[in-house]
């Protein structure tokens, strides 16, 4: 009879590389890394095809996303911060549902649409 690990240990043996095949340990855990830098690079390409140049792009995200303009006050740059984090934080969560799903081996397309009817009965219950 053998033994079924639960998430929380193949989660830990996956963060601890204790998994017979180390290589895949480390390739698992880089991998959004390396998600990100080419999502990043084709973000880049399609800068420079529109004819803009990639640093001026790069400056834009990070001043209209997160709040560093020059005439912004330290409470603006945290209320702009905490309201990109407010309104991400949904996402994150609807994210992590699809993971655990995926854990448990299951196929979950309708997490956009739980998403927005949560969003919708939160809206009616606040109002009733």
């Amino acid at each position: 009879m053998s033994h079924k690990k639960s998430f929380f240990e193949s989660f830990r043996d996956k963060i601890t590389f204790r998994d017979s095949n180390f290589k895949y340990g480390v390739l698992e855990g880089i991998s959004p890394i390396i998600g990100f830098l080419i999502a990043f690079a084709i973000l880049m390409i399609i800068v420079v095809i529109v004819g803009e140049s990639p640093a001026k792009a790069f400056g834009a995200i990070f001043k209209y996303s997160l709040g560093f303009g020059s005439n912004m006050t330290f409470k603006m740059v945290i209320t702009k911060i905490a309201t990109l984090i407010s309104v991400a934080s949904p996402l994150f969560i609807t994210g992590l549902a699809v993971a655990i799903a995926f854990q448990a081996g299951v196929f979950n397309i309708g997490v956009e649409g739980q998403y927005f009817f949560g969003g919708l009965i939160g809206a009616v219950a606040g109002i009733y």
